[in-house]
């Protein structure tokens, strides 16, 4: 996310982790991860990220900002191809 006013531009990148036994990790596919995500995932990421925002251009240019809420559905992730995961090294 990133937040620009006229003293300069802040960007926060939240990131959230599951895992999930071996054991287990059969019974997930890509759909369904993504559902998890963009279902549960996304709102319970949110206000840290909001936070994150708000803190860090409060400390870095002085002025405090407050990123809006979103509705359930309005941020979300799409799946990645059927082929494999996404190569994070692609340009």
């Amino acid at each position: 996310m990133t937040a620009t006013t006229k003293l300069g531009t802040v960007i926060v990148e939240p990131v959230a982790t599951h895992q999930v036994s071996m054991d287990y990790q059969s019974l997930f596919q890509q759909p369904t991860l993504t559902e998890f995500a963009n279902k549960v995932g996304v709102m319970a990421l949110l206000p840290y990220a909001r936070q994150a925002l708000q803190d860090q251009v409060s400390q870095v240019l002085g002025q405090p900002i407050v990123m809006p809420s979103f509705p359930r559905g309005a941020v979300t992730f799409l799946t990645p191809p059927a082929a494999g995961l996404i190569d994070p090294t692609a340009e």
